[in-house]
């Protein structure tokens, strides 16, 4: 993983509503807020929007800002993501962390054959393409134990790129955190087997 520059949480949040824009599910809850990645943004329009997914993503991000994040861009190899966790509000009645290879391994079988997460993975990769994923994945490193990651958003598409076994060079979010135990999620959505470093930071 290499982070080339920081960046303010209103642009991840920005990349964020894209992503939601462009879903079959949340696309019409978005229809009066979304704002094109390429237009010209300006501060209040940003401001509607960041504020917009701060409350329809409150369930993620309740305590998430107390944990004092440092939000990065960076890129990571695609291959990757099979050892990044699963956020835990994505596959129900889930007791432990979730890796996306773990995840992908198993589809099909009794455990997850009647999840939605599930259903809509299997649809998705009939008509999945790279090419026309939208928005990039928001990724949480717990810095104070290097194998805990979390995906945060693109929980779908992280695991059709691992299920298609895609190697590209992924931009991706990332939030560094040295203590994240005020996220309520925190507990239950840790990596277990996997170290970041050592990766590159711009400073």
């Amino acid at each position: 993983m290499y982070l080339y520059s920081q960046c303010h949480f209103d642009e991840v949040l920005l990349s964020w509503a894209d992503s939601e824009a462009h879903s079959a599910r949340w696309g019409s809850y978005f229809s009066q807020v979304y704002i094109p990645r390429r237009s010209t943004v300006d501060l209040l329009q940003t401001r509607h929007v960041s504020e917009f997914m701060l409350r329809f993503r409150e369930p993620i991000l309740m305590g998430l800002d107390s944990c004092g994040v440092h939000w990065h861009l960076g890129r990571l190899p695609s291959s990757e993501l099979g050892l990044a966790s699963l956020l835990p509000l994505a596959v129900k009645n889930r007791s432990r962390p979730l890796l996306v290879r773990d995840f992908v391994a198993s589809v099909g079988t009794q455990n997850f054959s009647e999840d939605e997460f599930v259903q809509s993975f299997i649809d998705l990769m009939d008509s999945f393409s790279v090419e026309l994923m939208k928005g990039s994945p928001i990724l949480l490193v717990n810095l104070r134990r290097q194998s805990e990651w979390v995906i945060i958003e693109g929980n779908m598409r992280c695991c059709c790129l691992v299920a298609a076994e895609c190697n590209i060079d992924l931009p991706v979010y990332v939030g560094l955190v040295d203590s994240p135990q005020d996220w309520r999620l925190y507990q239950h959505g840790r990596a277990t087997s996997y170290s970041l470093w050592p990766f590159s930071e711009a400073h």
